[in-house]
């Protein structure tokens, strides 16, 4: 949920975060409902700092005070502090190394790895931002949208390089080779581990779940992915899914995945039709097909006759 602010000091709070981004200040009802509040996540940030004699050495303690999870050993100018949260709260670790950044003792761990702001800003973290910030929060990354529920997976529905991933057997189905789509979704997985959104458990259970075995010619679901050759030939190089529509009939069968209450199959999700019949796409590319070449004859004899007529009044100029 957007639009939160915070009841102590005003600022705006990112939605699953716990405290408030400037001042620190806990999530509690006067903020957001609590049915409402997210919980922890397993992954987590680590800010360690020590005493320093910045004006900003005051405003760190007390940010970090007011969420009652920060550890210090030793006193006064031998304090060191650490605090350990959730990435669900990025705005108040955020804020909290703006203000001790450029000391040289300070020290950030995201799931124990050195890591810099930049962090924050790109990759899984910031994408992260810009779902806790859009309307649809939900449908930022929803199997609705994307294989998966999540488009920095890399299995985007029509262009993907994950396509590739298969060969057609002797009877023309296309088999995908599931230890290459594993590879491919590990390799993902790690590189976007971070973002607190991601269930890697939901992820895999859907991997499990989705068909192997494809044949273009009977499901209405996919349709063979061709690439076209001289004379207007078309090769058939693999199969993609007919529209964007097959990624929500097999959203239904993610939805129950997530959920855990069944085991949820792709086979058994109710049929989502093609609207355009396959026997009527190729009726239509050949009728195109056929119009293409009449407007290019008819063109061409359109320019010879203006040509001619050109050419015949010159000459009836030039006796004249």
């Amino acid at each position: 949920m957007t639009g939160l602010k915070c009841d102590k000091c005003g600022a705006s709070i990112l939605a699953g975060a716990r405290f408030c981004g400037q001042c620190g200040d806990p999530v509690t009802g006067l903020d957001l409902p609590p049915q409402q509040v997210e919980t922890k996540g397993p992954r987590s940030a680590t800010i360690q700092f020590r005493y320093s004699q910045s004006p900003n050495y005051a405003l760190a303690l007390e940010l970090c005070r007011n969420t009652g999870a920060l550890q210090t050993t030793g006193t006064d100018r031998s304090a060191q502090h650490q605090l350990t949260l959730s990435l669900t709260d990025l705005q108040l670790l955020m804020r909290l190394w703006e203000l001790v950044s450029a000391w040289k003792s300070s020290v950030m761990l995201i799931d124990g790895r050195p890591a810099t702001r930049k962090d924050f800003n790109s990759g899984p973290l910031g994408c992260y931002q810009e779902r806790q910030e859009a309307t649809d929060k939900d449908g930022y990354c929803s199997p609705a949208n994307f294989f998966f529920g999540c488009h920095r997976l890399g299995f985007q529905h029509e262009d993907g390089d994950w396509l590739k991933d298969g060969a057609f057997d002797s009877s023309r189905i296309w088999q995908f080779d599931k230890a290459k789509l594993r590879a491919r979704l590990s390799a993902a997985i790690e590189e976007n581990r971070l973002c607190p959104a991601l269930s890697v458990d939901n992820v895999w259970r859907a991997f499990e779940a989705f068909p192997l075995s494809i044949n273009a010619e009977t499901d209405p679901h996919w349709n063979f992915k061709i690439r076209y050759v001289e004379d207007d030939e078309v090769e058939i190089v693999g199969v993609r899914p007919v529209y964007k529509g097959e990624i929500k009939r097999l959203s239904t069968a993610f939805k129950h995945l997530y959920e855990g209450d069944r085991a949820g199959t792709f086979e058994s999700i109710p049929e989502h039709h093609d609207p355009a019949p396959r026997g009527f796409r190729r009726l239509w590319a050949s009728m195109f097909a056929t119009i293409k070449w009449v407007v290019i004859v008819w063109l061409s004899l359109s320019a010879a006759m203006l040509l001619w007529a050109v050419s015949k009044a010159i000459i009836d100029n030039a006796n004249t």
